[in-house]
């Protein structure tokens, strides 16, 4: 990698810790931004991280500027809670205006100080319910339109997203939009959520368990993160999945044998529809995903199958 530093944002989220702790272990420095208040450099082996306080308003131009690279993570959690207006109103512009003022900061610095490349995470909402349709970041399903023809409340946010990023291609920067599965990890995100019904044995799958869901374990993400730094020739939507999609019926049956529990109580789409409102489309929509770009490009997956990424996360650690 370049000697330049590399600014992540959203950095003490699940992602943004753990792609910390990878690109130091790689010598790589490191500026962080973050909302919670951390110290001025971090304690872990050099070079030390360098952290600054950001509210997803304009960033610190210090912290912006003579960098080899932005990953920017931060975003409200979709699953967090009930998704109240509010809350709604905070998941789209924690994503959408922070991009646009971290673009509009990078717009403002000379040519020679702005970064080679932005990294911008997105999700795999973008895509809609595609059924059994197998696709990947180029599939001629979409060729009639520019974007993915999903119009959910957070397809249409993604859109926006990826776009509000998009931008910083104007000012001389590579642009990758990173379109990401569920998340597997144990630290955080959608497993522990799981992880508890199943274990009071009321784990199943939600409705028929039909529909396709794209995963990818965090080592994974992070390497490919890590991977499209490197690599110039990628840019534009990259899918962050692993290579095989698994239908929600075989998650489910995966996790309860791994648990020794049983599966067979289903969830009434209904029911989640209540709690969540649209966004239970998230977890409902069938999406047989490839990763092509980043295969094409040469990057290896550590986790390829599901129970390899499972075990790797229930296995109790030290």
């Amino acid at each position: 990698m370049s000697s330049k530093p590399v600014l992540i944002s959203g950095a003490t989220g699940l992602v943004g810790k753990r792609l910390l702790q990878c690109l130091q272990q790689q010598g790589v420095e490191l500026r962080a931004l973050s909302r919670s208040p951390r110290p001025a450099a971090d304690t872990g082996p050099p070079p030390a991280t360098q952290f600054y306080t950001w509210d997803g308003f304009t960033p610190p131009t210090q912290a912006v500027r003579n960098t080899q690279a932005i990953v920017h993570l931060a975003g409200e959690p979709i699953f967090a809670g009930i998704p109240t207006r509010a809350r709604r109103l905070r998941m789209r512009d924690s994503r959408i205006q922070s991009t646009r003022n971290l673009v509009n900061q990078i717009a403002q610095l000379p040519a020679d100080q702005r970064p080679a490349t932005l990294i911008c995470a997105s999700a795999v909402g973008i895509y809609g319910d595609q059924g059994e349709n197998e696709i990947d970041e180029q599939s001629s399903i979409f060729k009639a339109t520019p974007e993915p023809m999903g119009n959910t409340f957070l397809a249409q946010v993604c859109r926006d997203w990826e776009s509000e990023a998009a931008r910083a291609e104007e000012f001389g920067v590579r642009v990758c939009s990173l379109r990401i599965g569920i998340v597997l990890s144990r630290a955080g995100g959608a497993l522990p959520r799981m992880l508890l019904p199943f274990r009071l044995g009321l784990g199943g799958p939600f409705g028929r368990g039909q529909h396709w869901v794209p995963w990818i374990h965090l080592d994974d993400l992070c390497g490919l993160i890590a991977f499209a730094i490197q690599h110039s020739e990628l840019r534009g939507p990259i899918n962050a999945v692993a290579p095989e999609a698994v239908r929600n019926l075989e998650l489910s049956h995966t996790l309860g044998r791994l648990l020794n529990r049983p599966t067979f109580l289903p969830v009434p789409p209904i029911l989640l529809r209540l709690v969540l409102g649209d966004l239970a489309n998230e977890l409902l929509d069938s999406r047989k995903i490839k990763p092509a770009r980043a295969m094409a490009a040469g990057f290896q997956f550590q986790f390829k199958q599901l129970e390899d990424a499972l075990v790797q996360e229930l296995r109790p650690r030290p």
